[in-house]
């Protein structure tokens, strides 16, 4: 097949999204298939084969974040001599809407993968005011936008119950996004992975690392791990937390880790290049994740891999991913994160009990069985498309037939 994919998120950008179509473009190559990315020219992006870059600008409150802006001609030109097979969206912004009129000028099957919960970002949007009139937005364009698609991709049965709630009509498949597992697994194999990043950092071998790595943003509940900290040091006053990331609320929670906590307890190590991430992952002792927006959550997939424990907050994202007290452990709210933490970090068996067992999750939500996954789902919305447009042109005969014999 020749696949396109649209997307508003694409590198150098870092983010969920571009793990995901990264990914999903590497498996489905390695099964015989032909991808075609199209996403927002960068001045930091290299030349990639089978990627159109579009015209873009800044996003105004987030400037690392580009959105397209106009289609050129090289790329409509491109798309119409490709001959897709199926086109696969994964924003719902500019290039969405692009994909949009494409698929329908082409008369091509449109798939969409949901991968934001909007509804948890409307802080964003006027300083956090008027969230109703924009959770209301989030429903309603949602649904419109889904509703254009010939079916709609969730990674987890909790984006597809929030979008049956949106009133989503389309077909929904849950199709959970894959992992890279072998870059993690090669870190988890390699005790240079774990002795780089510490000696880097300085720090010992036995001091007990929490790690956290994602952006730096106010869903995150970042605040609730460096609370966390805190507490735990009256039982682990070594105990140490490493925040691999940029974001908007750095600032203010290294304000708030420098009043609550041991002076260099909380470690902030900025962006490091994805290459590196793994050995970041594997110089802590446990990963913890206090965030209950995310549509999936690859990073805990990646610590699983890389063979560290996993510390997630309760949320139904998780749901399939972890087992409480088998392949990770779960905490309902602040005051349960602090024995969760020192669970893992003093319970050694327990602990190598947690890894083994998580090893084996993460292969669940490997690469190969998410490209497997979706070109199972192309050939589906492949033939719903075909039996929708017979349905349509039978419609249109029967139309021009009863106005044909219809009494002047």
């Amino acid at each position: 097949m020749n696949i396109g994919i649209f997307t508003d998120s694409y590198r150098p950008e870092i983010s969920g999204v571009v793990v995901s179509v990264q990914t999903l473009k590497k498996a489905l190559m390695a099964r015989g298939h032909r991808v075609f990315i199209f996403a927002p020219d960068n001045p930091e992006a290299q030349p990639e084969d089978d990627v159109y870059r579009l015209p873009s600008v800044p996003v105004i409150f987030q400037k690392s974040l580009r959105l397209a802006v106009s289609v050129t001609p090289e790329a409509l030109t491109a798309i119409s001599q490709i001959k897709l097979d199926v086109i696969h969206t994964q924003t719902e912004f500019t290039l969405g809407f692009f994909a949009k009129a494409v698929a329908r000028i082409l008369d091509l099957p449109i798939i969409h993968t949901y991968h934001t919960m909007y509804k948890d970002y409307v802080h964003y949007i006027a300083k956090g005011k008027l969230v109703q009139l924009t959770e209301d937005m989030v429903r309603v364009l949602s649904r419109k936008f889904c509703n254009a698609d010939d079916m709609i991709i969730a990674p987890t049965d909790k984006v597809r119950n929030v979008l049956l709630s949106y009133g989503v009509k389309r077909p929904i498949r849950i199709v959970p996004s894959g992992v890279d597992l072998g870059r993690f697994q090669i870190a988890a194999a390699d005790p240079e992975a774990r002795n780089t990043v510490r000696k880097e950092l300085g720090i010992a071998e036995s001091t007990p690392l929490i790690v956290f790595i994602g952006r730096i943003a106010k869903e995150k509940s970042i605040d609730m791990l460096v609370n966390a900290l805190s507490v735990l040091h009256e039982k682990l006053p070594e105990a140490r937390l490493l925040i691999v990331g940029d974001g908007p609320e750095k600032a203010i929670l290294e304000k708030m880790a420098s009043e609550r906590c041991t002076a260099g307890s909380v470690i902030f190590a900025g962006s490091r290049p994805w290459v590196d991430i793994p050995s970041y992952y594997r110089a802590g002792d446990v990963f913890v994740s206090a965030s209950v927006t995310e549509t999936q959550g690859l990073t805990i997939l990646e610590a699983m891999a890389a063979e560290v424990p996993v510390v997630a907050r309760q949320d139904p994202s998780f749901a399939a991913m972890i087992t409480d007290g088998v392949d990770g452990l779960l905490f309902a709210g602040k005051d349960e994160l602090p024995e969760a933490l020192f669970q893992v970090l003093s319970d050694h068996e327990k602990t190598a009990s947690i890894i083994s067992a998580a090893r084996e999750k993460a292969l669940q939500y490997s690469a190969e069985t998410f490209g497997l996954k979706l070109e199972e789902t192309y050939g589906e919305v492949i033939a719903l498309h075909k039996l929708r447009s017979r349905h349509f042109l039978r419609r249109i005969r029967r139309f021009i037939l009863t106005r044909k014999l219809a009494p002047r």
